[in-house]
Order: structure tokens, then sequence, then C-alpha cells
């Protein structure tokens, strides 16, 4: 802020500054040049002081009136000027009076958005309780499937696990194949080869769970599927059917953690890896966690 090393005096306003005061302080404590510049009654050699110290937006802001918050004078005629690199650069600017309904209808909506969307924050953080692995029905056995892609080695992995009610490992398998092109289609592969396994194992009462919503729903709902991997999902379907009890339903990755680990673990195999009543090491922690 510069300051103003003499009194400001003109003969047509007869207003000015105190001594040695800066331009915006000397503004505050003159109401009535305050008033004038407002209004555009300032001579311009005021106006052209005020210019040198007093930034309009700083002033709109040290007032905490927000610009959007004012409305234009159409009476107003001033000239104020806006200093950049040492140069004055004259500009031509409506005077401004604050709206006070406006701001306060403003102010109440803001504050009413503030508060609904920490509280609807709040409440779906309390409401979401820790998504695990649930155990099927006695004499069923749940299938978690799951797909990694894996891009840089133009490969795609799967991973099915079979349990039981008792959340036992039934048997598990980590298999590794061609880049599918679609992350639904990796997939839909993935729910196949589980009813694949199943049959090989000589489970007849499945579930079928897996993450990805839209398979899912592909595979539950009646009739065919006419998307791009509409014929693996009816593939699906059709193997599922040659069993005594085979349903599908959707589970939040948080409860597919097993699964994803065997789809991320077939990079590392050949070809396919089958563990019966088993796991890999690697996979302990994640086979514990779901089970406390």
């Amino acid at each position: 802020m510069l300051a103003c090393p003499r009194r400001l005096k003109t003969k047509s306003c007869g207003l000015g500054f105190p001594k040695r005061t800066n331009n915006l302080q000397g503004l505050e404590q003159n109401p009535p040049l305050q008033k004038a510049a407002f209004r555009g009654q300032c001579p311009s050699k005021v106006l052209f002081a005020l210019g040198q110290g007093w930034d309009w937006l700083g002033h709109v802001r040290h007032c905490m009136i927000p610009a959007r918050f004012l409305l234009p004078t159409p009476k107003c005629k001033a000239r104020l000027y806006h200093y950049s690199s040492g140069r004055g650069v004259p500009f031509k600017a409506a005077c401004l009076r604050p709206n006070v309904q406006e701001i306060e209808g403003q102010v109440k909506r803001m504050v009413r958005e503030f508060w609904d969307a920490n509280t609807q924050e709040q409440q779906r953080s309390m409401r979401r309780p820790p998504v695990r692995w649930s155990p099927p029905p006695a004499g069923t056995y749940k299938a978690n499937f799951d797909a990694a892609i894996f891009e840089e080695l133009q490969c795609v992995g799967l991973g099915v696990v079979f349990r039981d009610h008792s959340g036992q490992v039934i048997a598990a398998l980590s298999q590794r194949i061609g880049l599918s092109r679609t992350v639904e289609l990796a997939e839909a592969l993935a729910a196949r080869r589980a009813v694949e396994f199943a049959k090989e194992l000589s489970l007849f009462d499945i579930i079928l769970e897996g993450d990805c919503l839209r398979v899912v729903q592909a595979l539950s709902a009646s009739g065919g599927c006419n998307t791009l991997y509409g014929h693996v999902v009816n593939e699906t379907k059709r193997l599922g059917a040659g069993l005594r009890h085979c349903s599908y339903q959707h589970v939040c990755r948080e409860g597919n953690k097993l699964a994803h680990g065997l789809a991320r673990r077939a990079v590392s195999s050949a070809d396919i890896d089958v563990w019966v009543e088993d796991l890999p090491e690697d996979l302990d922690v994640v086979f514990q966690s779901d089970l406390s």
C-alpha cells in the first residue's frame, strides 16, 4: 500500500486524507469521501490518488462482500485506476452497492449445502459396515472368481476358490490366459472357468460370487445376453444349468480378496496352478482375514 506524503484537497469536494496515512485507511476514515467515490462525484485528482494505493477488488474483499453479490449503480461515471508494473491503466467501472437480501440468501444456501454434504458423508461412513466374505448355507459351496489384466504382459489372470459353509477351502486355481479385449470379458471368462472347475470337482450345488456387477447381472438375467461378452455369459449359464443348483451373486471387492489374490498370482505361473484343500502361503493372511 502506497503512502500519501501530503494532504489531498480539492476545491470541488474539500475532502482529504490525514497526513502520512495510506490510501485505504484514508478512505475508511473519510465516509463522505467513500460515498463520493462510490457515486462518482470525486474529482479525477482524488480518484487518481486512490488508484495508487487502493485495489478495488481488495477493498471488496476487505469489506467481506463477494463481487458476485454486488450490483452496479447505473449513475456512476467514475474513472478508477489500477496500477500494474508501476504504470496506471485507467478503466471505467460501475460503482457497486451490496444487495443485502441476495447476500443473506446465498450465505444461507451455502451453509445449508455445507452441512448437508458433511452430514451425508458422515451418514454414508456410519452406515457402511466393513464388507467381508460370507459363507454359503450348509451343503452348498461358494465359488469366488476374479480376473486381473496385465496389459504389459499381454495376458489375463483368472482366480477361483471354492469354500464350504465353515469357510474351509475345498479347492483353488490360478490360471493364465491370453489378453481379453475388455474387463467384462475377462470377468465372464473367470465365471465360466469357475463353473467348469465345479464340474471337475463334482460339486453340484454352488453359488458363484464375483465383484463385476455387469457380469453378475448378465448371469442372473433371464434370456440371452447380447453384449460383446454375451457368448461367454450364455455358455456359463448353459453349463450352470447342468448342475443341481447354480446361482450368481455380487460382492464388493473387499469381500472378494482371495479370488483377486489368486488372479494376480497367475502372472507368475506358466499355465495353471491348482490347490486342493490348501492355498499358497502368500495368500494365507487373506484367507485368515476372511475367517476372523
